[in-house]
Order: structure tokens, then sequence, then C-alpha cells
């Protein structure tokens, strides 16, 4: 069937697109709104009925069409996120090892000594520091000459006394020492 008002085909084209992608429920609304508009009366078995009918089917098959190829774009992207790329290798890799993949455990080539791992001395502590064994796997370091003991923070904090606390009139919040912002 052929339309020879142009502006009438073009409202039967349009609302069988949108009808086509959001349902029959728009086509509902549509009667609803245009029930005495004479150029919608094809909605209700007029002249056009067949036409209307026919390009809402034909609409609904190109949805249908482009949501399977996005469907099948979007898994092909997923596909090739999830698929490992073939990366080169790095020349202090082993070959037939990607970047990032573990090593693969090789016993040491025959032949050649395995050699344990170095010893490195202890030092005595400085005098008047209790001796505590090192942790396991890290040699001990003697703490530099001339520093004073370390002393736990409580100690540190007892020491401070009210007289040199000041409270800072711009933020009420008091310190050791803090007179407030200069001004």
């Amino acid at each position: 069937m052929f339309i020879s008002d142009a502006e009438l085909k073009n409202i039967v084209d349009k609302l069988a697109n949108f009808v086509a992608r959001n349902g029959p429920e728009f086509e509902q609304m549509t009667k609803q709104k245009q029930k005495d508009n004479p150029k919608f009366s094809f909605l209700f078995g007029g002249e056009y009925f067949n036409y209307y009918q026919y390009r809402v089917t034909t609409e609904q098959a190109i949805a249908n069409k482009q949501k399977q190829q996005l469907s099948q774009q979007q898994q092909s992207l997923v596909q090739q996120a999830i698929t490992p790329q073939s990366l080169p290798t790095v020349p202090w890799q082993p070959p037939g090892q990607q970047p990032g993949q573990q090593p693969m455990s090789q016993p040491p080539p025959q032949g050649l000594p395995q050699q344990p791992p170095p010893v490195i001395p202890q030092q005595p502590p400085p005098q008047g520091l209790p001796q505590q064994p090192p942790p396991t796997g890290i040699p001990q370091q003697p703490p530099p000459q001339g520093l004073p003991p370390q002393q736990p923070l409580q100690a540190l904090t007892q020491q401070a006394s009210p007289a040199t606390t000041t409270k800072s009139a711009a933020t009420g919040c008091s310190a050791p020492g803090y007179d407030g912002p200069a001004n």
C-alpha cells in the first residue's frame, strides 16, 4: 500500500519505529492521547492500518537484529579481554614464559656447587643496652654511636609539663609549645 500524503506516511513510519523499540505500551498511550486526531485513525483500523502493522513488524525485526549484533560484539570484546594476549618475552625470562607468569621451578644445573647464603658477623651491642636476639633472616646492626637511648612514647608524653602546654586562642587546641598562628 502506498501512502500519498507525505506527512501521514511520516507519522505512520515514526510511530511504527517508536512502538517497535518501546513496546505495545507506547502504542496504547498514543491511542489514548490521539483518539480524536484524524491523522492517527490508522491506529483504530483506519485506511492505513495494514501498512502500520507491516512497518511495526519490519522495525521490530530491524531492532532485534541490531540487539543481536550488539550482544555478539559485547561477547567478542569480553572474550578478547579475558583471553591471554601473546606478549613478547623479555631477555631475562626463560623461553616460553610470558611476562607476569610464575617462573617454572627447575632444578639447579648439574655440576655447580650450591653455596650457602653469606654470613654477616654480628657486632656486640653498645654498653648499657640490653641484648635482643636479631629477627630471623635479618642481620642486627648496632645503633650509631653518640645517640641517646630510645625511650618509650609514654615516657616522652609524661615529660611534657602543663607549663609548656599552651592553648591556641584561634583553634582552641592545646599542644606542647604551640602558641597559635603567627600574626
